[in-house]
């Protein structure tokens, strides 16, 4: 929902950068997983955490500002974005 409503306002260029850091951060997950020693792992994970960080504060100054910017109603969007994953969650499991 937010990559879309990026794209819908025009922001391409920060589309694709916001695709190319989940790459990135799809990449260290493999570099974790594939790692051959707990150092090799350590320093990959170490790397994961940095960048998601990075990430998590590109969202919140940059997309974020972005989209109010271009007058998107950022609080209606998270909000479904928070029902959205939620649904999404809770179709994983069964109840009885």
């Amino acid at each position: 929902m937010l990559y879309e409503a990026v794209r819908e306002v025009g922001a391409h260029t920060l589309v694709a950068t916001l695709e190319a850091d989940h790459r990135f951060l799809l990449d260290l997950v493999e570099q974790v997983e594939k790692a051959d020693t707990a150092m090799e792992a350590a320093l990959s994970a170490r790397a994961l955490v940095v960048l998601f960080a990075l990430r998590i504060e590109k969202e919140d100054t940059v997309v974020l500002r972005t989209l109010t910017e271009a007058g998107v109603d950022v609080t209606a969007l998270l909000e479904g974005m928070i029902v959205q994953m939620a649904t999404d969650y809770d179709a994983h499991f069964s109840y009885l």
